[in-house]
């Protein structure tokens, strides 16, 4: 049973490791008193496999949320980078430009829209291009 704990991922934890061997003690009372250690490890296999395959599912899921919250926060840091380039360009004001309440509103379109668009596997570039589209939607 110890050599089942020790295929869980890194990433697993006391719970997972009490899991698999309660599941594991399971099936091990189902065998045959004589069965081989092989046996027993082929008996074992899918009930591992399918404990390291949540873990990891659980471990990447966590990489993806914590992705989102970073892309989010750059979204957000693109609106000021963004509305520079819109004073630039003539298609705000100066005083739109530097207008915190009206910054402040735009950072909040785009922290809401992109919490309810993102993933978690988009690009920085993919996370820009939408906050522009989010914030001239905003404009219009």
């Amino acid at each position: 049973m110890e050599w089942a704990v020790r295929e869980l991922p890194w990433s697993s934890n006391e719970r997972d490791e009490a899991r698999l061997r309660r599941e594991c003690a399971e099936i091990l009372e189902e065998l045959a008193a004589d069965a081989s250690e092989e046996e027993a490890k082929e008996a074992l296999e899918p009930i591992v496999s399918e404990a390291c395959q949540e873990i990891e599912q659980r471990q990447a899921r966590k990489l993806r949320e914590a992705q989102k919250a970073n892309l989010i926060r750059e979204g957000a840091a693109e609106v000021s980078h963004y509305l520079w380039r819109l004073k630039q360009d003539g298609e705000i004001s100066p005083e739109e430009y530097l207008d915190s309440d009206f910054r402040a509103e735009l950072e909040d379109a785009v922290r809401e829209e992109l919490e309810s668009e993102l993933s978690g596997e988009e690009t920085t570039k993919e996370v820009a291009s939408l906050t522009h589209e989010i914030i001239d939607d905003e404009l219009e």
